[in-house]
């Protein structure tokens, strides 16, 4: 049985990686027995025996552009972002991921103490509990992140989860690709992520059919720069 300790833990909600300032996190997931009203918005969406989560968080201030402090613009937002845990570091390792609204954010501070914020959000969707290719994988152009082996393939689909954190000015696609063997891969289905400028984009591809025994995430080799990126997969 795998064990893990928090320093092997990452957080990322779309561009943001509140990772190095964390003390906390809540994941929970939850089935709503109530449907939709016209009471509703988009941060609350409520539908009778669907599974929705919950996520809160809590870190040590701090305003770097990458913070969860930066990500204030946010809150209120009508779109869903991705929204990924990862407990582990290396590829094939677990992840937590979907989409999810940001509804609050706070901070607080008690004399002689360093100042704290907190977080809160709402899934729009089920938590997917996937395997991902590495927290903040850097993918030259034509380089991929290292394959998975899942052991067996598997006909019912899935869903990928993409955030592209940073690029060197850089144009291009990163896919998700699957093999039989582990040495011969091929582009999966047609979901891909289309990056250009150097700011963080994030994105759900969703599969339909066989996905093979093997996966891995690659920067094609017409990209014209370096990516930052994290990926996950959900197999159905």
């Amino acid at each position: 049985m795998a064990k893990f300790f928090s320093r092997d833990v990452r957080v990322f909600f779309d561009g943001y990686d509140p990772s190095p300032q964390t003390v906390r996190y809540d994941l929970g997931i939850e089935q709503g027995a109530l449907e939709v009203t016209a009471f509703g918005d988009a941060g609350e969406r409520v539908i009778a025996g669907v599974k929705t989560a919950t996520f809160e968080w809590a870190a040590l201030f701090d305003d770097v552009s990458t913070a969860l402090d930066a990500a204030n613009t946010l809150i209120g937002n009508g779109t869903a972002r991705v929204l990924m845990v990862l407990i582990g570091t290396g590829t094939g390792a677990r992840a937590f991921a979907g989409t999810a609204f940001m509804l609050a954010q706070k901070e607080e501070a008690h004399i002689s103490e360093l100042v704290r914020m907190e977080a809160a959000f709402r899934s729009d969707q089920a938590w997917d509990v996937a395997v991902h290719y590495g927290p903040k994988a850097v993918l030259p152009p034509g380089t991929n992140s290292g394959s998975i082996d899942n052991t067996a393939a598997s006909t019912a689909g899935g869903t990928v989860y993409f955030i592209i954190h940073s690029a060197t000015t850089a144009t291009g696609t990163a896919l998700l690709q699957d093999s039989a063997d582990g040495i011969t891969f091929a582009t999966l289905g047609t979901a891909l992520i289309v990056y250009s400028g150097t700011g963080p984009i994030s994105t759900v591809g969703t599969y339909a059919g066989t996905i093979r025994r093997y996966t891995r995430v690659l920067n094609v080799a017409g990209s014209t720069g370096t990516i930052t990126i994290t990926a996950a997969l959900k197999r159905s």
